[in-house]
């Protein structure tokens, strides 16, 4: 399971992200066998090529740690900033409700006549982390 550190910027590196997740793991799950099994940090870019915004995301297992992880991160401070830290859902139009023909868009208390997304982002990856050792110890 995924969990995303959002909006880091661009000083923060994979080794900054290891070294803000991979403490807590041993930490606080070490009877859960916890691990980070690898880091991505991602940039959406507009239409015009213009950097929007930075993500750091963590793959850790088992996926029963994700919420006491999240927890625990939210507490804690990387380079003399806090984050905020969320389970990372990759989401994909065929999955979505409103994709359907039965789904209307509706109006709830003049609120959300249409979609709320962002439109033409596009996900890049800046740096990838994906060969750590597996072996709990």
């Amino acid at each position: 399971m995924f969990v995303i550190i959002k909006k880091i910027p661009i000083s923060i590196t994979i080794e900054h992200i290891e070294n803000f997740v991979s403490p807590i793991i041993k930490e606080e799950f070490l009877t859960k066998h916890g691990a980070v099994k690898a880091i991505q940090i991602i940039e959406l870019i507009d239409k015009r090529g213009n950097s929007i915004e930075r993500h750091g995301l963590v793959r850790v297992g088992p996926d029963s740690i994700v919420k006491q992880l999240i927890k625990s991160l939210n507490r804690c401070t990387m380079n003399n900033s806090r984050f905020i830290v969320d389970e990372y859902f990759n989401r994909h139009w065929r999955n979505e409700r409103r994709a359907t023909k039965s789904a209307q868009p509706t109006l709830i208390n003049n609120k959300r006549k249409l979609d709320r997304r962002r439109l033409g982002l596009k996900k890049i990856t800046i740096a990838e982390k994906l060969d750590f050792d597996t072996h709990s110890e």
